[in-house]
């Protein structure tokens, strides 16, 4: 199951449930991660320019004799050697001046990504925020010890694109069949935007003239949580293994 369907609805669903004051709280971290992002590529890449030394291409025309340029045919490739000779002398005597008065690179600060927790109680400062149950029904499909050094955090800068997901944009051009899995009870990913995304799917021509939508629907009685556990989950995997087998399993061959 995705988070949502429609990220402008969700995001003013956030914002209700939040409230302003911690839905401001939650865009100022992610605007923090960004700039903390984007410091990081500028002392990176400003490392790099101080100790980047001369391409060959500025070799080659510091290098070029003097008889190769008087050649009146020349004057314009002289004046661009003359003029790219001197900004690369300004460049050069700039570098000698920062790496003189800066501090050596390998002392400056290493700005590493902040993040958020990607699910916690209501009220915790989180991506999705649920409540005591849904929490629970959240860790229930983890494994007791994670692998791989993964943790349950997202990047901060990731709440600054959250509604601009919206995968509903996109169904209108999915010819393929589909099918979808709803929980009615879902605070998430709400059962009434998966009906609409279903209602927007393509109808495909029958042989016949006829069309009909190439989407199914099926809706579950839980949470969005609950889809992954016990009866709900054996119910979503039979739903999927029907689906596959109608639209992949081959006809049966003519006796």
């Amino acid at each position: 199951m995705i988070p949502h369907l429609d990220g402008v609805e969700a995001s003013k669903a956030s914002i209700r449930r939040r409230g302003l004051a911690a839905s401001l709280r939650l865009l100022g971290v992610g605007i923090h991660d960004r700039l903390r992002a984007a410091a990081s590529d500028l002392l990176q890449h400003t490392a790099a320019w101080l100790h980047a030394q001369p391409d060959a291409q500025s070799a080659r025309q510091d290098a070029m004799p003097d008889q190769a340029l008087t050649d009146g045919r020349n004057v314009s490739v002289v004046g661009r050697t003359e003029f790219q000779g001197l900004v690369s002398e300004a460049e050069r005597r700039l570098r000698q001046v920062l790496l003189a008065l800066l501090p050596p690179v390998g002392s400056w600060p290493v700005l590493e990504p902040a993040y958020i927790k990607l699910v916690g109680l209501e009220g915790e400062l989180a991506v999705m925020q649920l409540s005591p149950d849904q929490l629970k029904a959240y860790f229930a499909k983890h494994p007791k010890e994670y692998e791989g050094g993964w943790r349950p955090v997202i990047l901060s800068r990731f709440t600054l694109e959250t509604s601009s997901y919206s995968p509903i944009k996109s169904v209108p051009r999915v010819t393929a069949p589909v099918l979808f899995i709803s929980a009615l009870r879902d605070q998430l990913c709400p059962a009434e935007q998966v009906r609409k995304a279903a209602e927007l799917l393509p109808a495909s021509s029958s042989s016949g003239g006829s069309s009909s939508s190439t989407g199914e629907l099926v809706e579950l009685d839980c949470t969005h949580f609950d889809a992954y556990l016990g009866e709900y989950l054996a119910a979503v995997t039979d739903s999927n293994v029907r689906f596959l087998r109608r639209h992949l399993q081959p006809p049966p061959a003519d006796v």
